[in-house]
């Protein structure tokens, strides 16, 4: 099967990290993969898929003479399955849709209505939304990454749940409790939240606990001037997981999610995780109840559910054997790819 993975910049992303996580599973080495874009790359992520096969295609931007590319590039390749990722590329693979004989798939990887409200002023996102819904009908088969997206979804879709590759890491012993965050620095993250709830913990309690907020955006200096001895900023991260320690929980108090890769890769390693009470984190722990702990957007909350994973002492205790097994059987790439290629194969 010939497979062309469209996003609109082939960069360190959601969206990117799933296509990632497909074509260099080992399911995937019989199929031929082409990844196109229309707002370039970050050559350092190129690099990494190399030694995958896989074949890059420059678009020239998402106007008509991108649209020409994308429909000539499907074509004269003879791609028999084209899988789109976000808005532009949407967008491009319904208006080129009559013109094309690949089958189309599309991943919808968040609660659009959500997202856009919380990206962007009210009259953009409205428009946003609905040009998003309009041409995600000339989609064939549509995907959502995870059963709390298909619920608001306006139209039919398929789940398929992200997942990573298992990595356990063996991490070194440290008697300071880490909670770590890391993503984008922006309104939808919530990371304040987190801040709020870190410094309302009782230090009686808790003596041996800091925050370690990974990232950047839109707020990094907001957050930057509440640094303290306790509380550490420390910007983007490429590989924050190589940095934390066998005592670390990581932390995402998020108002809105798809199903959040960050958290997958975690979980991946082997990392418990204390989560903010939306539908997908919800959903999260059902895949996987040892290890994750849930919490209301309050300070109250977050402290149970703290304890929840760490003993009196201040030391992480769970199940990782438990984690490591309901991870594997639910959120990793393995059955992640399994499903996408029963939706390449039905999509007509």
């Amino acid at each position: 099967m010939k497979i062309l993975f469209l996003l609109p910049k082939l960069t360190n992303s959601g969206p990117s990290n799933v296509v990632a996580s497909i074509i260099s599973h080992p399911m995937m080495r019989d199929h031929d993969i082409v990844i196109a874009s229309f707002l370039g790359f970050e050559q350092e992520y190129l690099d990494r898929l190399a030694p995958f096969g896989v074949r890059y295609e420059a678009l020239p931007g998402p106007g008509l003479k991108g649209l020409s590319k994308l429909k000539r590039l499907v074509n004269e390749q003879d791609i028999d399955v084209v899988h789109s990722h976000g808005l532009i590329p949407d967008v491009a693979i319904g208006l080129i849709s009559p013109f094309i004989s690949a089958r189309t798939v599309s991943t919808i990887h968040c609660d659009l209505a959500a997202d856009y409200t919380m990206e962007y002023p009210p009259l953009k996102a409205k428009s946003y939304l609905f040009i998003h819904n309009l041409f995600l009908r000339f989609i064939q088969q549509r995907v959502s990454v995870s059963a709390a997206v298909q619920s608001v979804l306006a139209h039919d879709s398929d789940v398929v749940r992200n997942g990573v590759q298992h990595r356990p890491i063996d991490f070194p012993a440290s008697s300071t409790l880490s909670l770590v965050f890391a993503g984008r620095l922006i309104q939808r993250k919530n990371v304040q939240l987190a801040i709020d709830c870190f410094n309302a913990l009782d230090k009686s309690r808790w003596p041996n606990v800091e925050l370690v907020i990974f990232g950047d955006g839109e707020q990094f200096d907001e957050v930057k001037k509440q640094e303290t001895d306790r509380i550490k900023v420390m910007g983007f991260h490429d590989d924050f997981l190589s940095t934390l320690s066998d005592n670390s929980i990581f932390v995402n108090p998020s108002l809105a999610e798809g199903l959040p890769m960050a958290v997958i890769e975690v979980m991946a390693a082997g990392v418990p995780c204390l989560l903010s009470a939306i539908e997908p984190h919800k959903e999260l722990k059902r895949c996987s109840n040892d290890g994750i702990a849930i919490f209301d957007f309050n300070t109250e909350s977050f402290a149970q559910g703290l304890a929840q994973l760490a003993d009196d002492d201040g030391m992480v205790n769970i199940d990782r054997n438990a984690l490591e097994q309901n991870f594997l059987q639910n959120l990793s790439d393995t059955q992640m790819t399994a499903r996408y290629l029963q939706v390449f194969a039905k999509a007509k």
